[in-house]
């Protein structure tokens, strides 16, 4: 372990987690190893290890809560300063593609978002769960994809508008191409957006248009300016709430979506829970055994 880098003790510690394997043994001589190479680690593994909660991770908290701070500094405060490439520059200032749970958390504290209930939560969960279980995803040219879903429900209304009644329903989106479930192919839209997706530094090459989460932020912007219009209304003055389900940690692009989406509707409420893959993997075991 002593010849390791900063990637290869991440990628050791996803591997075990990916396979809900515990090596109890192996994970304590790589938590020494990295305390004492702790001044050379690359940020995005700190946020890997500090996820991971070896004995290790509570050292490395301070330093990834010194780098969400600095992030945060650098992220614009408004929509006009979202189409300029503040954001863009920030990605490239902190060289991370997501702050894992730990930062994120730190992040969505910051912008006053909080979790939804835990009732909602098992909800939710139960309602991926069976679309998961019944929809596989086939592998293309031996490759297989991370699946991540995201899944969300809205209440709003609009206090000043008499005539329109309030308006509530629910999304699921998976990454990539997919189908809804009624039948509708997901594809990029050619229309005006009004939230952006960004490349991230690390795996430039992936289009973070096609994220669970932005696919559901987009689709749900459409809904609500929609409702707004209906009604004459700035969707400013748009009142309610918004619960997000994510069977993962979001990436910065996804943040930067998830700011977006706080900044075009103030008045709405935003609520955002993310699990960690390991959870969420064997929860969805469970119910595949069981089904």
């Amino acid at each position: 372990m002593s010849q390791y880098s900063s990637q290869d003790f991440a990628n050791t510690v996803w591997a075990f987690a990916h396979c809900c394997f515990d090596d109890v043994p192996l994970m304590e001589a790589l938590s020494s190893e990295v305390m004492r190479q702790v001044d050379r680690l690359e940020l995005q593994s700190v946020a890997v290890l500090v996820d991971a909660e070896l004995s290790c991770s509570s050292a490395l908290l301070s330093r990834l809560q010194q780098a969400v701070a600095l992030f945060l500094d650098l992220v614009p405060g408004d929509m006009d300063a979202w189409q300029g490439a503040g954001y863009a520059d920030a990605l490239s200032s902190v060289q991370v593609d997501n702050f894992g749970h730990g930062g994120n958390s730190i992040i969505f504290n910051c912008w006053g978002v909080v979790s939804p209930g835990g009732t909602w939560q098992s909800h939710a969960e139960d309602v991926v769960m069976e679309h998961a279980a019944s929809s596989e995803r086939a592998s293309k040219d031996g490759l297989v994809h991370k699946r991540v879903f995201s899944y969300a429900e809205y209440a709003v209304e609009a206090r000043d508008s008499e005539p329109l009644s309030p308006s509530s329903g629910s999304l699921l989106r998976e990454n990539g191409f997919r189908r809804s479930q009624d039948g509708d192919e997901h594809l990029p839209s050619s229309a005006r957006r009004w939230i952006n997706a960004f490349t991230l530094p690390i795996n430039h090459l992936v289009d973070r248009a096609l994220c669970a989460e932005f696919q559901l932020l987009e689709e749900l912007v459409a809904r609500l300016l929609a409702y707004a219009r209906l009604g004459r209304l700035r969707h400013e003055l748009l009142r309610g709430s918004v619960q997000v389900w994510v069977s993962g940690s979001s990436c910065l692009s996804c943040m930067g979506a998830f700011r977006q989406f706080q900044l075009l509707f103030p008045g709405l409420s935003l609520h955002v829970s993310c699990q960690r893959d390991r959870t969420w993997r064997d929860a969805l075991r469970r119910f595949r055994d069981h089904a």
